[in-house]
């Protein structure tokens, strides 16, 4: 039996039994194959899938890193960069972003929001999710990618412009989840 999830739109991995019933055997694939960024092979892994999960996050978010540091040493383009590191991420982005982003984070916070995955099922969001989703964003006003991934998926669920959830809390000042949720339904 074979369990596949993305980790972004480009990279798909499976995950399957072989034999030996004690590890779990990751295959990773990378859908689109003009993609050179990032090749990965099986490996073994016997930790629960949750552990897994924030591994394989944590090497894409080492592998986006490099291609960062590469760039910023001379030995890759921006264009190429910004290319490699969009098929391997969710959120996408350009030269004008790569060559930018240090005027408003720092190198591990830039990655940290490049290899967040987006969430998938926004559609399938409701008042009780909805509401975990704001609190997460209120309960950490310094993590650039959480607030991305979460206020994306609200967004796109209750047909705001982007950047609507940010405006509320850091230029109208409207830090009560309740009153968030209901700005989100109602306008």
């Amino acid at each position: 039996m074979s369990v596949f999830f993305y980790i972004s739109q480009n990279i798909k991995f499976v995950i399957f039994n072989k034999k030996d019933k004690s590890k779990i055997f990751i295959f990773s694939q990378v859908i689109k194959p003009k993609c050179s960024a990032y090749n990965l092979t099986y490996v073994s892994y016997t930790k629960p899938c949750a552990s897994f999960r924030k591994n394989i996050m944590e090497e894409l978010k080492n592998k986006i890193k490099e291609l960062i540091i590469g760039f910023e040493n001379g030995k890759e383009t921006a264009e190429k960069t910004a290319e490699n590191i969009n098929e391997l991420s969710s959120v996408k982005i350009d030269v004008d972003f790569l060559r930018d982003y240090w005027r408003s984070s720092d190198l591990d916070s830039f990655t940290k929001l490049t290899s967040t995955p987006e969430i998938r099922n926004w559609r399938e969001i409701d008042d009780e999710y909805a509401d975990k989703l704001i609190a997460e964003i209120l309960d950490d006003l310094g993590n650039d990618a959480l607030i991305n991934r979460n206020s994306t998926a609200l967004e796109k669920r209750f047909k705001k412009s982007t950047g609507t959830i940010s405006d509320w809390i850091f230029y109208n000042d409207i830090t009560d989840r309740t009153k968030i949720l209901e700005l989100l339904k109602h306008i």
